[in-house]
């Protein structure tokens, strides 16, 4: 058998390349990373569904585990009666409460 030549270092030091010839190069290598992309993509969104498919049904497991009193009570979000919102309500009615407080302290003449 023929003997393989010692490995050498190669250190390049310029490249001589016409400028049109560079440039339809990149044209190709942007060109080759289109369909890359979309394989990054297609791997990038079936790990997503996988580990949303393992992770979903797993929140609900944990949810009776840990019982009843555990999962928060859902509070309607939609406006009340008057057409306010229950957080504007209950700023209404802290402010009304501070009123009264106010008005009933007895009032020290300077």
């Amino acid at each position: 058998m023929a003997e393989k030549p010692p490995e050498q270092d190669v250190i390049v030091r310029d490249v001589q390349m016409p400028f049109l010839s560079m440039v339809v190069f990149m044209v190709k290598w942007a060109l080759a990373a289109i369909p890359a992309m979309l394989v990054l993509f297609v791997v990038a969104v079936s790990l997503g569904l996988v580990a949303f498919a393992i992770l979903a049904p797993l929140s609900t497991v944990l949810d009776r585990l840990r019982g009843p009193a555990a999962v928060a009570p859902r509070t309607p979000s939609a406006p009340t009666v008057r057409g306010r919102s229950a957080y504007l309500d209950s700023l209404i009615r802290w402010d009304s409460l501070q009123k009264a407080r106010e008005s009933a302290r007895p009032r020290t003449q300077r």
